[in-house]
């Protein structure tokens, strides 16, 4: 059953979901990583507005921004369109490590209408440790 209108959410929720290779890890200097990106819609109850939703004919402008410790990217920012029915598309990034060590990822999702922060989100690639041979943690 579905929860009352008043407990329902008004708009649609979405969750960020980052993706790298198996065999992408760990991070090495030099070694480029592709990092896929996109916001999936979540599987909890909402409240439909046709007038306010983002839809196919009206979707959310976002622009995704990537930066990282020790390792350059590329693109740095993708443009994306958002639907509350099915997220966005995945756009994908190349990271490539400049030391050695584990890459802080830091990203923002802005809408990109007023550049207004819908998401921040940190994340960290393992690096392979020089002195035991094991993934960092």
């Amino acid at each position: 059953p579905r929860p009352p209108a008043a407990d329902r959410p008004r708009k649609r929720g979405h969750r960020a979901r980052l993706r790298v290779p198996d065999d992408a890890l760990p991070a090495r200097p030099g070694a480029e990583i592709t990092l896929t990106f996109d916001l999936q819609p979540l599987d909890e109850p909402w409240e439909p507005d046709p007038a306010t939703d983002a839809t196919d004919e009206r979707p959310l402008d976002i622009t995704v921004r990537v930066d990282a410790s020790s390792a350059e990217v590329s693109p740095s920012l993708m443009h994306l369109r958002l639907t509350d029915a099915r997220g966005t598309a995945p756009g994908d990034f190349r990271i490539t490590p400049t030391s050695a060590g584990p890459v802080k990822l830091f990203i923002d999702v802005l809408r990109r209408v007023d550049g207004a922060v819908i998401q921040e989100i940190t994340a960290e690639l393992p690096a392979l440790d020089a002195e035991d041979l094991e993934p960092s943690r």
